[in-house]
């Protein structure tokens, strides 16, 4: 106990502490201080540093510099800007092959090894039942009604293909035409021969996905339009629209070329539906 007494006795025994002038002597400043109260104030010193180091740490953006420490909504930020990147890789790789796809109906370099079925509408097949050998008696008896009946089987578009619920296409251009649509011979449109720079007109809403020039066909336009459906616009000699921008039905999308002759073709349109050219005479009246 004794010894306690005395250490608790040091403690608050008083110094004093005096700042002198070196050259003088004269006392500056003069303090009476104890060992306890330099430790409490520097205890309270010490507190108050490590304090200020916590809030400035906690408070401010500062935290974010800890190794390991990361706030909820920034981790929450990372994410949603991980998926929206992801999205839009997709969406720019699936626009890259859409373009791709229409330069290959542009520039007429549509896969043929494909069956016709996939091309569009065919001339009307009659199948000639010498060439069908063997098969049960069911076949051949099937094969001679069809016979008997002259059916024809079309290869193509399909008849229910036909109904476009609510549809009405609005005419392009004003001509003639000539060239009719024939597959066959890789002609997925019609050919007309119109007045030079006649207005071109689009035939349905939509919005232009494909702009491109060549030296077949001049300036070319695609449109693309609900139901899946796809229109071509060539042979333009000045297109009015930029790639992306919505079109309204009968809205003006390009110029019609100059004539070379009177009887030649100086604008197609095309008509694709699902993925297969149609006819468009068989849905607009030229």
């Amino acid at each position: 106990m004794n010894r306690i007494r005395q250490t608790i006795q040091k403690l608050r025994d008083k110094y004093r502490l005096v700042i002198l002038d070196e050259k003088t002597y004269e006392e500056k400043i003069a303090l009476r201080l104890s060992r306890l109260n330099v430790f409490v104030f520097g205890s309270t010193v010490f507190v108050l540093v490590i304090g200020l180091f916590v809030a400035l740490v906690v408070f401010t953006p500062l935290k974010q510099y800890i190794p390991g420490y990361a706030d909820v909504q920034i981790r929450r930020d990372l994410t949603r800007l991980y998926l929206a990147v992801d999205s839009l890789e997709r969406s720019l790789l699936q626009r890259e092959m859409l373009l791709d796809n229409f330069r290959e109906v542009v520039e007429d370099r549509v896969e043929t090894s494909r069956p016709d079925s996939q091309v569009g509408p065919q001339p009307m097949v009659n199948y000639d039942l010498d060439l069908l050998n063997g098969g049960s008696a069911f076949d051949s008896m099937l094969r001679a009604q069809i016979a008997q009946e002259n059916v024809e089987v079309r290869i193509g578009l399909e008849p229910e293909r036909k109904n476009f619920h609510g549809v009405v296409f609005f005419k392009p251009v004003t001509g003639n035409i000539t060239q009719r649509f024939t597959p066959n011979s890789r002609k997925y449109g019609i050919g007309l021969r119109c007045k030079s720079d006649e207005i071109v007109k689009v035939a349905l809403d939509g919005s232009i996905v494909y702009q491109g020039f060549s030296l077949e066909h001049g300036w070319v336009v695609g449109v693309q339009h609900s139901q899946n459906m796809l229109t071509y616009y060539k042979r333009l000699n000045t297109p009015l629209k930029k790639t992306g921008a919505f079109v309204r039905a009968g809205e003006v999308v390009g110029v019609v070329g100059s004539q070379p002759n009177p009887q030649s073709t100086n604008f197609e349109f095309e008509l694709w539906y699902n993925g297969i050219a149609i006819d468009p005479s068989e849905f607009i009246s030229f």
